[in-house]
């Protein structure tokens, strides 16, 4: 099973029925491979097509993984170029009440 197969299967089971903060999400891998989160609909859809977002989110999957694991902070992960976040700043913020 691929990383992006793998993230993709972890978030569908740890989202599950939970109504989502209203917002769609793209995270785009720097390896290729999309992970689309439709947290404005129940339950939150979670798909690797390639879909319009309110904010756009470039990262590593190794940088993706120690974000997720609270190892690298998102703060960090900015400020070093690992993570970079266009589009709407407020749907970004958003996302970490996902993980």
């Amino acid at each position: 099973m691929s990383d992006l197969q793998a993230i993709t299967d972890d978030f569908r089971t740890h989202l599950g029925d939970e109504p989502g903060p209203g917002v769609t999400i793209k995270i785009l891998f720097n390896e290729g491979g999309v992970l689309f989160i439709n947290a404005a609909v129940t339950p939150i859809q979670v798909t690797n097509e390639d879909q319009a977002a309110d904010c756009t989110v470039n990262v590593d999957i190794a940088d993706f993984a120690s974000l997720r694991d609270g190892s690298l902070s998102p703060i960090r992960a900015m400020m070093t170029g690992k993570l970079k976040v266009t589009g709407n700043m407020s749907a970004a913020m958003k996302l970490q009440s996902l993980f």
